[in-house]
């Protein structure tokens, strides 16, 4: 069955609001429409259900927003008078409707909200009242039957309507980071023999040729989020030859900035909310605990989950155990990693400054401490004494469905093809590129 994507644009400050917001979700979900034979059902999208932790939350409001097919903008007393965020949607929105006329924009009117309030400021100039506005008494289910009707009267429009692709843009906020890094370090030629080679879509802007190539090659990299590093050692290939520090320098920093991509973002989202939890995520992957030359790499992939879940912060510190022998020597393999520690007398004082240092702190443990592996003790004195870690255990290649109040198994898992896929492309860019 098709899908109508319905964008609902709103500011919600009151309880009234908010429950009304939730039901008419709940009644648009539950209409369908009739069009040439077949069964249109409809899908909205919307803030509060459809962000997740670790989402690039101002880009994914922009794709939902270049994407959609229908908006709904409710138009409550906060919405109208207090919210900075609704006049932004509302110009975005309005902006597409003059670019697709095909685009249905839904002005709503809340309460004691009067058709009269859009004719006037930023918001008459936005024409935002070009379209009849709905009214609503605070019946959800009568207003989901009205934006149906309205729907209805512009069927062949909106359903012949296509996501606005504006050039084709990832909406990723690292997207402008590998771009300036890309057009700092290539010259014109080579940003231009770069784009030719790793193809893509040709772009109209910006208007400076080098800056459009370097933009043309960060989409190339960033289109497809499984195989970034793939493509990233792909470029490496394909570019002229570099001068050594230049070749060093673009690459170590592009490697870093795209190392994490192939981790799924649901994935990592549960990683970023499991500190508010259950703090202890089972998690599947061949290079969780890897032992590496560089040890601010150990662990390939618990280094990736952990990039994903923090996209551009390094607001983490990530201490990877290959071992758990005993409490003792666990906790000075954590310590050593603190180096205000080696000032401090007592360990409830290391302890108290690892707690209160700023960082989320993330502690990756092997199997031998999973229940019925003879760790369950050393897991509850980790739990307790790090009141605020988040622990990833090593279950190997498979993920292992746990049965534990205290543990959560890491769903969707690791891919264990990409993951070594990705692994393999990041030690052929280190061959190609940063010893060049």
């Amino acid at each position: 069955m098709p899908t109508c994507k319905i964008f609902i644009s709103h500011s919600t400050k009151t309880e009234p609001n908010l429950r009304l917001l939730g039901e008419l979700v709940d009644a648009i979900a539950d209409r369908v429409i009739e069009h040439a034979g077949d069964r249109l059902s409809l899908r909205t999208v919307y803030d509060r259900a459809d962000l997740v932790a670790g989402d690039a939350w101002y880009e994914r409001i922009s794709q939902w927003m270049a994407e959609c097919h229908v908006a709904v903008i409710l138009f409550s007393e906060a919405a109208l008078f207090d919210s900075d965020w609704v006049r932004r949607e509302a110009a975005v929105l309005t902006w597409r409707r003059e670019l697709q006329k095909e685009f249905v924009l839904l002005p709503v009117l809340l309460g004691e909200v009067r058709a009269e309030a859009l004719e006037q400021g930023i918001y008459g100039v936005m024409r935002v009242a070009a379209n009849q506005c709905i009214v609503c008494d605070g019946d959800a289910g009568a207003l989901a039957d009205a934006i149906v009707t309205a729907l209805t009267a512009r069927l062949e429009d909106f359903a012949a309507c296509q996501a606005f692709k504006a050039e084709h843009a990832s909406f990723e906020p690292i997207e402008g980071h590998v771009c300036d890094a890309l057009a700092g370090e290539l010259t014109p030629r080579q940003l231009d023999t770069g784009a030719e080679r790793m193809g893509g879509v040709p772009l109209n802007w910006p208007l400076d040729v080098a800056r459009r190539d370097a933009l043309r090659l960060s989409r190339e990299l960033l289109k497809d989020p499984g195989r970034t590093l793939s493509r990233l050692g792909a470029l490496a290939g394909e570019l002229p030859a570099l001068e050594r520090d230049v070749s060093q320098r673009l690459f170590q920093h592009l490697r870093e900035l795209l190392m994490s991509f192939w981790v799924p973002a649901d994935t990592a989202a549960r990683v970023h909310t499991a500190r508010l939890g259950a703090r202890v995520l089972v998690c599947n992957g061949r290079y969780l605990t890897e032992q590496t030359p560089d040890p601010e790499l150990n662990g390939f992939t618990s280094h990736c989950l952990l990039s994903r879940a923090w996209p551009l912060a390094r607001s983490w510190r990530k201490i990877v155990l290959a071992r758990c022998d005993d409490l003792d020597s666990v906790h000075a393999e954590i310590l050593s990693h603190f180096s205000a520690c080696r000032r401090k007398r007592t360990l409830e004082d290391k302890l108290a400054y690892v707690r209160d240092c700023g960082l989320q702190i993330v502690i990756v443990l092997p199997a031998a401490v999973l229940p019925g592996q003879g760790g369950d003790h050393l897991l509850g004195e980790l739990l307790r004494r790090y009141e605020r870690a988040l622990f990833l255990i090593d279950c190997g290649e498979r993920l292992v469905q746990v049965e534990d109040d205290t543990l959560v198994s890491l769903d969707p898992p690791i891919d264990p093809h990409v993951e070594e896929a990705q692994y393999d492309a990041y030690d052929t860019i280190s061959d190609v590129a940063l010893r060049a």
